[in-house]
């Protein structure tokens, strides 16, 4: 099986190029398939992490230590005491 990485916005063309170009059956499936699952990835829209709205933007200096809390939470469930959060 020869493999192809292909991206960007002329993915769709490049694809339909190599499909229109191979008499292997097998290539023609796997390029068919490539087709059907950009399709699929093409009907999401896009999002970026980090595109948010922070809802107190006067915190987004505060650091959080997450690590600390887990700490707390071990040494509370070592005593027993797992009811008590």
């Amino acid at each position: 099986m020869v493999a192809f990485q292909i991206g960007g916005g002329n993915v769709r063309d490049a694809l339909e190029a190599l499909l229109d170009h191979t008499e292997d059956d097998d290539l023609a499936e796997y390029i068919e398939q490539a087709l059907d699952n950009l399709n699929f990835t093409e009907e999401f829209p896009t999002f970026s992490m980090l595109d948010f709205d922070p809802q107190d933007k006067d915190k987004l200096d505060q650091i959080i230590d997450l690590a600390e809390d887990d700490e707390d939470d071990d040494e509370d469930n070592l005593l027993g005491n797992e009811h008590l959060n």
